[in-house]
């Protein structure tokens, strides 16, 4: 059974105990981004921007692109010990609301505009 589109996506969110991207390529995955933001633990795929999203394993678990086993292995070290998912999920949480606020990114986008080029 699909749920209908649900426009209350905090309420969605709140109802999920992990997410899994397992897109084979992501530039850049909104929905990667919006599961940090909610606190959710993620499981994505080692490709693309994920990788970069994931800050490479820091804030969120990694697997190998088709490697269906491994994504298996995962989900089940998920269940067996929530603890150090939720752990990089805070980390990931705390990262998003710095790094991706509309603050912060109208600063990048007004010192990119104005000949400003700086690093985190």
């Amino acid at each position: 059974y699909l749920r209908p589109f649900n426009e209350k996506v905090e309420m969605v969110y709140k109802a999920f105990d992990l997410f899994v991207m397992a897109s084979k390529w992501e530039s850049f995955g909104m929905v990667t981004v919006e599961s940090m933001a909610s606190g959710i633990p993620v499981i994505g795929t080692n490709a693309g921007g994920t990788v970069e999203l994931l800050d490479k394993g820091k804030l969120g678990t990694l697997f190998e692109p088709f490697n269906e086993q491994e994504l298996a292995e995962k989900i089940e070290e998920f269940l067996k010990n929530k603890t150090p998912f939720l752990e990089k999920a805070k980390k990931a949480q705390a990262h998003i609301e710095q790094f991706f606020s509309h603050k912060y990114q109208c600063e990048r986008i007004e010192a990119l505009l104005m000949g400003r080029y700086y690093t985190n």
